[in-house]
C-alpha cells in the first residue's frame, strides 16, 4: 500500500492516506514507518493507529483500500462498503466475494502499480464516488447482513430436515 499510494501521490497531487489499525508485529509496523520515510511520504501518509470509531475512520476517506496478501472473509471490506465507500483491494482469499465493479476493483496482491493504478481510475471520477459507495453500501444489505445470515440458515436447515424426512 505505501509504495502504491507513492505512485498515487505523485499522480493527484494533495492526496493523502490515513491508515488505522493496531500494530499487531511491532517490527512489521517499524518496517512500514521506515519505508513510509524511505518514499518520502511525510505528512501525506499517517498512521493513526487503532480507533475505536471504525465508521468516523472511514467518514475521513473517500476510498477505502484493503491491499492484502492474504485474507479469509474480508470483514474490513464490508464495514467499508457499509459505511458508502468504494474499494480498491487485492484478489485474496474471500475478497472477490464481497468487492466487484462498479463500487470496487480488485487487483493482484504484491503489484503496487496495479493498485495505484485501481485507485487513481476510481479517484478520477470524484463527483462519482459517493454513487459507487451507495452502490456497495446496498449490496452489503443485499447480501451482508444478519437477516440475510439467518434466512441463509433457515433455508438449509429446512432442506436438511425436509430430505431427512424423504429419506
Amino acid at each position: 500500500l505505501l509504495r502504491a499510494f507513492a505512485i498515487v501521490r505523485d499522480r493527484i497531487p494533495g492526496v493523502t492516506l490515513q491508515i488505522h489499525g493496531p500494530e499487531s508485529d511491532p517490527a512489521y509496523a517499524r518496517g512500514c514507518y521506515a519505508l513510509a520515510e524511505q518514499l518520502g511520504l511525510g505528512a501525506s501518509c499517517v498512521f493513526r493507529g487503532p480507533t475505536a470509531d471504525v465508521g468516523q475512520a472511514l467518514n475521513e476517506g473517500d476510498i477505502a483500500v484493503l491491499s492484502s496478501i492474504s485474507e479469509g472473509f474480508p470483514f474490513a471490506a464490508v464495514e467499508a462498503l457499509m459505511a458508502g465507500r468504494p474499494m480498491v483491494a487485492t484478489e485474496v482469499g474471500g475478497v472477490p466475494e464481497v468487492i466487484m465493479p462498479p463500487y470496487g476493483r480488485l487487483v493482484p496482491p504484491g503489484r503496487p502499480l496495479e493498485l495505484a493504478d485501481g485507485i487513481c481510475e476510481m479517484a478520477s471520477d470524484r463527483n462519482g464516488l459517493a454513487r459507487l459507495g451507495e452502490l456497495g453500501r446496498k449490496a452489503m444489505l443485499e447480501s451482508f447482513t444478519l437477516d440475510v445470515f439467518l434466512d441463509g440458515y433457515r433455508w438449509l436447515y429446512d432442506e436438511v430436515r425436509t430430505r431427512a424426512a424423504v429419506h
